[in-house]
């Protein structure tokens, strides 16, 4: 289940699934929110066009962290 949200995500929101992975690693050890910029937006397969590129920051960020709140904080907790 958490392989498949994962490669989901990936897919979905054309992600760099390795870098997705160092993000989410950092993420749970250092306890610090990925940042939007530069985090978020290295992650994209696909730059968005300059008007879309706050939405989709925004869209993707609250994705990992919903991620990471589901299958990583969930089963620690």
């Amino acid at each position: 289940m958490q392989r498949r949200a994962f490669d989901s995500l990936v897919k979905e929101e054309h992600l760099d699934a390795e870098k997705l992975e160092k993000v989410i690693d950092r993420y749970i050890y250092t306890g610090n929110e990925p940042l939007p910029d530069p985090d978020i937006i290295d992650l994209l397969t696909v730059k968005p066009k300059l008007k879309d590129r706050k939405p989709t920051r925004e869209r993707v960020l609250t994705k990992v962290i919903d991620y990471v709140a589901t299958f990583i904080k969930g089963v620690a907790a």
